[in-house]
């Protein structure tokens, strides 16, 4: 795989968008992934999420927080 910015050898990819990046373009974003799920004791909602801080990212894609109707 190339790198999206100056097709040298990639060494990640992005966590977002799946662009290729080599080392001297890659950036870091935070990653949340998760969702809300019933409890199985009391029916109340739970949100359980797993955040990560320094995600690969390609700095061009424009990743978005997406907040579901309840």
């Amino acid at each position: 795989m190339l790198c999206y910015y100056c097709e040298n050898q990639a060494r990640a990819t992005c966590r977002f968008c799946g662009a290729g990046v080599c080392k001297s373009h890659v950036a870091a974003a935070r990653f949340a992934s998760g969702g809300a799920s019933p409890d199985p004791m009391s029916g109340l909602q739970r949100s359980e999420f797993v955040v990560v801080n320094n995600a690969i990212w390609c700095g061009r894609c424009q990743a978005q927080w997406f907040v579901a109707p309840q």
